[in-house]
């Protein structure tokens, strides 16, 4: 199985957080991914995924 997504992208290419922050794959959470992201820095998909999934799975106390 390809690791090709529907875009034609592999998912560990990597882009700059204004291309994820403007994709349509993360539209929805543009706002959130602004902050946590760092600027000048490159994620993949799989990278974003992650980062989410901490944001949202975290202990707050």
């Amino acid at each position: 199985m390809s690791d090709l997504t529907e875009t034609g992208k592999s998912e560990q290419d990597s882009f700059p957080k204004e291309d994820i922050i403007s994709s349509v794959r993360f539209s929805n959470r543009k706002d959130l991914l602004g902050a946590i992201l760092e600027n000048g820095r490159k994620y993949s998909f799989s990278e974003v995924d992650k980062k989410l999934e901490h944001y949202y799975t975290r202990r707050v106390n």
